[in-house]
């Protein structure tokens, strides 16, 4: 199973970093 926890916690990282990145790329603009 930690080949599952692996891939919650990729996801999570993409959730998270996809925001940030809007968010530089609108506040760059």
């Amino acid at each position: 199973m930690n080949n599952f926890n692996a891939w919650v916690e990729a996801i999570n990282a993409v959730l998270w970093s996809s925001p940030v990145l809007y968010t530089l790329l609108f506040t760059g603009v």
